[in-house]
């Protein structure tokens, strides 16, 4: 019992996919599309590492009398200096 509406072999022969797009501009415009329904980007933001020196960081947290806070931080201003650099240059003075 071989009906004609039921011969899914021969219709299946008869499908044919479409021809793809041409890639060329297709970003282009997928972007335009993509720009003006306000879509936001999911792709991964390179995050540039610091290059730092061969020596490891640390931190140092310091409490102590206001004025002696503002003198060291006017003079690293003055100076131009990050702090670390202005607390190794005083220690070096030292010989330390």
């Amino acid at each position: 019992m071989s009906s004609s509406a039921f011969d899914f072999k021969q219709k299946l022969q008869r499908v044919q996919p479409k021809p793809a797009l041409p890639q060329e501009g297709m970003d282009a415009k997928l972007d335009e599309i993509a720009e003006r329904h306000e879509f936001v980007s999911r792709e991964p933001v390179l995050r540039i590492e610091r290059v730092r020196g061969t020596e490891p960081i640390d931190v140092l947290s310091v409490k102590g009398p206001l004025s002696v806070l503002n003198r060291f931080k006017n003079y690293c201003n003055e100076t131009d200096q990050p702090y670390w650099r202005a607390i190794d240059s005083m220690l070096k003075a030292m010989e330390r």
